[in-house]
């Protein structure tokens, strides 16, 4: 074959026996007609690879001849030159991206499908190289390479696979998926190389517009529910920019944030969103300073945000105000954080958005359902500053009392979200503020009757990360003021030490307070009598809340008699173990096993004095309990026995080591 510097005189022995491999038809060829289909695509794959350019960019015209019954009927040349003939052609161009294409349209098996696509590619990426390697020349023109015309090479070659494309851009096999996107940043980087170095007339240029434009089309006509579509627009944004396809699609905001209501692309959807926003972050960015070097301050980027929230700022709005749950849910979940991830601060124009719009009724479910879902978001993501709670929404109202007003909401879609902006902060330390110990225990206290284990699940799991939080971040500032206590005796500061000293003491007495609040709260529901479901919350809360969060027996890193007082909180009283033992009197299992497994716990960490000699006679008569006539005709008799004879055991071993 001839060397790539050379321009292909006459055809070689060997490259017309590879170009003899590649007719205007699969079956015409007479080596590779007797392969399989995979086996041929990695012959084609493999002289693609290996042939010099100037063999590639040979014509090679197909001429019938007559032959005998069951040999090949017809004869191949190539030569270096346009010339006339049968099946005229490129032979990269016009037969092996043919024969590729015709064997990624066929029905075969994944495998070979795979084999296709990765042959295609490869041959869409040398197609690139060759171009690459005339773009250095005096004069570079497509002609030199493929001995076609510019407008032939992006209207046959290009557009033609392009068409491909699209129709497998939903390929359930993620293999396909990939190399679709792969063999599309090919064609857009061959176009780049087109329009920078081959373009030079006006017909030249407006050609390759019009190739870009009506990909883009192309791309945004496909459904929102095709998984390709979220791939091949994310390859193609990096190249147009976000402002290119709003104006192609005026409405792309809107039907790309529509998107999140389909779970099954919300994970997609959430990756493209983020492109759209770098890329009008950047254009803006550019339009406002130019190349000057700017420092990312915070009045920079809220020039940022006010010159680029035209073009997402009320879809989002519409989003989640909406009548469509799983839409406000994916927007909420999805695409709220990676707002807040590339665009921080925009929280203030989102909420003044949503907020515009609450009309003369005030906040109905939707509007609440919206600021509550954006300030939790804003809290997990740390977009929020040290007057969050105080920031105003409009008509007196601020951040606190839209708080209040949702933790008092019939609803528990909203209730527990609201009680999520108070539990959870992007810092595990965070310090926790007044307002939101008072509304916490307010909350807990109001809602200890809960009638869904969906609910007290919930509830249960946002305290314990709100009463862990609140110890986490006390046991910090005690550290921090007994240090600065050592410090001032240390030199000989002795107002310092005093006022430190009283801070001390109200830090550890703000600790004590709460949690013997909620403990005092607790142990009054356990009160016989009381209802099924706030017992069984009561006894779950002590549970969850106070002893994995406060007990000694926890891991050592929850331990609290390391920055409390000892016998300060109201968890080791007596009073409380004998709360948890009269639940071993329910009528439900599931309460009587549950105060089971607290006595068990209480039995390591309750003073010796809750095992007096008079609580003698309450451990006797749970042993009777137990193995009473009713108990054993009763559907749960084994399991009451074994919560009231168990527990009589584990009570009454201490009291005889005491006596």
């Amino acid at each position: 074959a001839p060397s790539a510097s050379s321009a292909p005189s006459a055809p070689s022995s060997s490259s017309a026996a590879a170009s003899s491999s590649f007719s205007s038809s699969p079956s015409s060829g007479p080596v590779l007609q007797r392969f399989s289909s995979t086996l041929r695509m990695t012959v084609v794959r493999g002289v693609t690879v290996t042939l010099s350019p100037a063999v590639l960019s040979c014509n090679v015209r197909v001429q019938p001849s007559s032959g005998h019954e069951g040999e090949h009927a017809s004869t191949v040349s190539a030569e270096s030159g346009s010339g006339g003939g049968t099946g005229n052609g490129n032979l990269l161009l016009h037969h092996i991206v043919r024969f590729l294409f015709e064997q990624c349209e066929g029905q075969h098996a994944v495998a070979t499908h795979v084999m296709a696509f990765l042959s295609l590619k490869t041959a869409v990426d040398r197609a690139r190289l060759m171009l690459a390697g005339d773009a250095t020349c005096p004069e570079p023109s497509v002609e030199n390479v493929f001995n076609v015309s510019l407008d032939e090479f992006v209207r046959g070659t290009l557009s033609s696979v392009l068409s491909l494309l699209w129709r497998h851009a939903d390929r359930y096999y993620e293999p396909i998926e990939r190399q679709v996107h792969e063999i599309l940043d090919c064609v857009l980087d061959t176009h780049s190389l087109l329009e920078k170095s081959f373009a030079r007339t006006p017909e030249q240029r407006q050609c390759l517009d019009d190739f870009i434009s009506n990909a883009t089309e192309q791309m945004l006509s496909l459904e929102w529910h095709s998984k390709g579509k979220f791939l091949t627009l994310t390859g193609l944004m990096a190249r147009v920019g976000a402002k290119n396809l709003v104006r192609h699609r005026s409405t792309f905001a809107d039907e790309l944030l529509s998107a999140f209501a389909d779970v099954a692309v919300c994970s997609r959807a959430s990756h493209l969103f983020k492109e759209f926003l770098k890329s009008l972050k950047a254009s803006a960015q550019a339009e406002l300073f130019g190349d000057k070097k700017v420092k990312k301050t915070s009045k920079v980027e809220e020039q940022i945000v006010e010159h680029i929230q035209p073009y997402w700022l009320s879809s989002i709005a519409a989003a989640m105000t909406g009548s469509d749950g799983a839409l406000r849910k994916g927007v909420v979940v999805f695409a709220l954080p990676t707002l807040f991830e590339v665009v921080p601060h925009s929280f203030r124009a989102l909420l003044a958005a949503i907020t515009t719009n609450v009309g003369e009724q005030g906040f109905t479910r939707m509007h609440l359902y919206a600021v509550i879902s954006l300030l939790k978001v804003v809290r997990r993501t740390g977009n929020c500053d040290d007057n969050f709670f105080e920031m105003p929404l409009g008509d007196g109202l601020d951040i606190k009392g839209l708080l209040h007003l949702a933790l008092r909401h019939h609803d528990r879609s909203i209730q527990l979200p609201a009680l999520e902006v108070l539990c959870f902060t992007k810092v595990l330390t965070e310090p926790v503020s007044e307002f939101e110990l008072a509304t916490v225990e307010a909350y807990l206290r109001a809602t200890l009757k809960v009638s869904t284990s969906a609910d007290r699940n919930g509830i249960c799991s946002l305290s314990q990360r709100f009463m862990m939080r609140f110890k986490d971040s006390a046991r910090k500032h005690i550290a921090m003021l007994e240090k600065r206590v050592k410090h001032a005796q240390k030199i000989g500061a002795q107002q310092g030490e005093e006022d430190t000293r009283a801070e001390l003491e109200a830090a550890r007495a703000q600790v004590e307070r709460f949690v013997n609040a909620v403990t005092n709260a607790l142990v009054a529901s356990m009160a016989p009598g009381m209802a099924y479901e706030r017992i069984t919350m009561a006894l779950r809360m002590c549970e969850d809340v106070l002893f994995e969060v406060w007990s000694d027996t926890a891991t050592v890193s929850r331990t609290p008699s390391d920055f409390l007082r000892p016998g300060a909180l109201a968890l080791y009283h007596p009073m409380t173990g004998r709360a948890v033992l009269g639940g071993l009197w329910e009528s439900y299992d599931r309460t009587r096993l549950r105060s089971f497994a607290l006595l068990r716990r209480f039995e390591s960490i309750v003073p010796a004095s809750f095992f007096a000699p008079e609580h003698i006679p309450v451990c006797a008569r749970a042993t009777r309990l137990g193995s009473s006539g009713s108990a054993v005709a009763g559907a749960g008799a084994g399991g009451a026995r074994e919560v009231a004879g168990a527990s009589s055991v584990e009570l009454i071993a201490p009291v005889d080591r005491l006596v």
